[in-house]
């Protein structure tokens, strides 16, 4: 909570996963903006729909529909790698004219639970 922002954007860029699996549409999350003058607006995270488990199976078909933007190596071994990979989200601030305050990132303590890596203002 309290993320500092302090300026006025058209839209937020989020570096995000998430730990486990839900069903797919099940909001996992989300963003809480505040504005300067008090009223605030949310960004809401939903699995399989902005991201899916960071964990990737290179053995298994990916979707077309959704893919993420960094895929490395976690614990490789000399029996197994193990594969993760980021999505990013990008979201359109409802007052781009009005300068955010701070931004939330709140979980819905869901089984999948997202984590947030970097944030850039456009």
């Amino acid at each position: 909570k309290g993320i500092k922002v302090n300026r006025a954007c058209r839209r937020l860029h989020f570096l995000i996963g998430t730990v486990d699996r839900a069903p797919n549409g099940t909001e996992i999350g989300s963003f809480k903006i505040h504005f300067a003058d008090g009223q605030s607006a949310r960004i809401g995270i939903h699995y399989g729909t902005h991201l899916e488990s960071w964990r990737l199976d290179p053995q298994k078909p990916q979707r077309s529909d959704l893919q993420p933007v960094w895929i490395g190596a976690m614990g490789s071994s000399s029996t197994q790698t193990n594969w993760v990979r980021l999505y990013h989200l990008a979201g359109e601030n409802p007052r781009p004219e009005a300068p955010i305050a701070t931004l939330d990132f709140l979980s819905a303590h869901t089984e999948s639970a997202p984590f947030l890596m970097a944030i850039t203002l456009e």
